[in-house]
């Protein structure tokens, strides 16, 4: 439909009819106590989801800023850390990962090459 024209009187009263019926969602109906339910239910959820987002970022906010500066952790507090963080960043996990032995093998053929002064691409896997 362009702007500026208009329904008909024939179209406006199928949409009428169509109104009158409930077609259009749940426009004259309600719903029940049993879909209130399920319905309050979910919001909660997604409250507290949004609620551990907020806290989380809030913890992370004030870590940066310096408040927990100088901040004393006991003994158990650092075990737990030790623990959660065990196994983690080693080997091809780790963000300082270069690739391993292959990788320094890769390396000291590049060097041979740039000794030798030998033109062309060289990869690995040649």
């Amino acid at each position: 439909m362009r702007k500026g024209n208009h329904h008909s009187e024939e179209t406006k009263q199928k949409i009428r009819n169509y109104n009158r019926l409930g077609i259009c969602g749940m426009l004259g109906r309600k719903h029940s106590e049993m879909t209130k339910e399920i319905m309050s239910k979910a919001a909660k959820h997604k409250k507290s989801e949004l609620h551990k987002i907020a806290c989380s970022e809030r913890m992370k906010r004030d870590w940066e800023s310096g408040k927990y500066k100088g901040h004393v952790m006991t003994e158990e507090g650092k075990s737990k850390i030790s623990k959660s963080l065990r196994g983690r960043f080693m080997g091809m996990e780790s963000p300082f990962w270069k690739g391993g032995y292959e990788n320094h093998l890769w390396h000291a053929r590049q060097r041979r090459v740039k000794k030798i002064k030998a033109f062309g691409f060289h990869t690995l896997n040649e």
